[in-house]
């Protein structure tokens, strides 16, 4: 379960700052904020954001967002229950902030 954990996190992270500001391949990204109602300036970064896109105004709330959807099938793949669930929704959610929390600290030291 803890390997389980990891892929889990690191899926969460990747995920939730894919839709939280980056571009993506052919502006896929963008594309799909400004259908969900997400505001960009001239460099494609977020700046404003419609009420049923007040999620993904915070990458923590997203994170959370991103890892029960990608927690939902895992259990159901493994028939696990709804406990393990829970446990593994809030242990990658947890994972994501920390892995979010050491690559902003990387990038502020340079």
């Amino acid at each position: 379960m803890i390997e389980l954990w990891v892929l889990l996190s690191f899926a969460t992270w990747r995920v939730g700052n894919a839709l939280y500001d980056e571009p993506g391949p052919w502006k896929l990204f963008i594309w799909l904020r400004e259908r969900l109602g997400v505001l960009h300036d001239e460099d494609g970064m977020p700046v404003g954001y419609a009420k049923r896109a007040e999620p993904l105004e915070c990458l923590w709330c997203l994170l959370s967002v991103a890892a029960l959807s990608l927690t939902i099938p895992t259990i159901i793949q493994r028939g696990l229950s709804l406990w393990d669930m829970v446990l593994l929704w809030l242990a990658s959610t947890g994972g994501a902030m920390v892995i979010e929390g050491a690559w902003m600290r990387r990038m502020r030291n340079g």
